[in-house]
């Protein structure tokens, strides 16, 4: 005789999308409402944390066919601007409703609604960090205008509607950085050690028939062609450079499509007697390049531990002496928040 399983519980409603939305929504007003909060009491808040302490109250709710467990920023604001440090504030706050339903139940009878909603209002403003926004406009105006998307998204449509705009925003802007990352030509800086951004540093040094150029993005299949433009656009200067130096240390990461790149660019720097030559790649990258066979025509000996190996090598060859960067040999001076900020020179 066969044992029967455990029941399975039924009416129960199986959850829709948009009640994983309602899900998503709740959580993320939880964090929104507790990130001031613990920063006013010194106490830190983590995502996985909050996750774990709503599961459980939701689970516990649950079991008693309590109401959903979520959270009220408004509520949040008027307990902290009252004095509030700890989750007592919560127990206190329902023994007074309680105290005030059995002692005094019609004190708050004809209490017009406006007042309520004023001292709600008055307390809510300081979940609105209007300095945040002043420093975003003035520091980075894609962040500033990302937050005021998501601000109005939330206003005009609604708090799901408005987080899905801000995160799709969000992950569109990742991919414009990545799409066009921020690249310059490097030069030798007297009194300074390495090589920095001529962008910076107008008068940098450089070595005739040698360009040091630094693209700060992993090569993937979204900036593969822009790289390989402005390689081609620095192979067609006059006078032409005989090795581009790729001072790759940024690029964590070279896909097939940008290995295809490469491939056929290096085929056509070298018919042009101009070689590609990294330095300072990162040892698995460098698998990755030799594992798609790239070293089939980029010259192994073309890799090097750093840009001053590079150089010595180059000097070595040629002779070459530094000599300023001339204004025509500059690169143009990107538009501004165009591509992300390049990284403190450490070259």
């Amino acid at each position: 005789m066969e044992r029967a399983g455990p029941a399975e519980p039924r009416n129960v409603p199986s959850p829709g999308p948009r009640d994983e939305c309602v899900s998503i929504r709740n959580l993320v007003a939880r964090l929104r409402a507790d990130y001031p909060s613990a920063d006013a009491v010194t106490v830190e808040v983590t995502v996985r944390t909050a996750y774990d302490v709503f599961g459980v109250a939701n689970l516990a709710a649950g079991l008693f066919q309590g109401f959903p467990v979520s959270t009220s920023g408004s509520r949040t604001a008027v307990a902290e601007r009252a004095g509030a440090r700890s989750q007592l504030t919560g127990v206190v706050g329902a023994a007074l409703i309680v105290l005030m339903l059995v002692l005094a139940p019609g004190l708050f009878r004809n209490l017009p609604q406006p007042a309520l909603a004023a001292v709600v209002i008055t307390a809510s403003l300081s979940l609105a960090d209007i300095p945040g926004a002043v420093r975003l406009w003035r520091q980075r105006r894609t962040e500033f205008l990302l937050c005021i998307a998501a601000f109005a998204g939330v206003a005009l449509l609604g708090v799901l509607e408005g987080i899905a705009i801000a995160v799709a925003l969000s992950v569109l802007n990742v991919f414009r950085r990545a799409w066009w990352p921020y690249n310059t030509v490097l030069g030798r800086v007297q009194g300074l050690e390495g090589y920095h951004d001529v962008r910076s540093y107008p008068q940098a040094g450089q070595l005739p028939g040698l360009v040091i150029y630094r693209f700060d993005a992993p090569l993937i299949f979204a900036n593969a062609k822009a790289f390989r433009d402005e390689i081609r656009r620095l192979a067609d200067a006059d006078p032409r450079p005989s090795w581009i130096v790729i001072a790759a240390e940024p690029m964590t990461d070279v896909d097939t499509t940008a290995a295809d790149v490469l491939e056929e660019l290096d085929e056509t720097l070298n018919a042009n007697h101009v070689h590609l030559v990294f330095a300072e790649l990162k040892d698995p990258v460098r698998r990755k390049i030799e594992r798609y066979g790239l070293t089939r025509t980029i010259d192994p000996r073309h890799f090097f531990p750093t840009v001053e190996a590079a150089v010595a090598a180059f000097r070595l060859r040629t002779g070459a002496e530094w000599t300023p960067l001339t204004t025509a040999e500059q690169p143009a001076r990107p538009k501004p928040d165009t591509a992300a900020p390049p990284p403190a020179d450490e070259r």
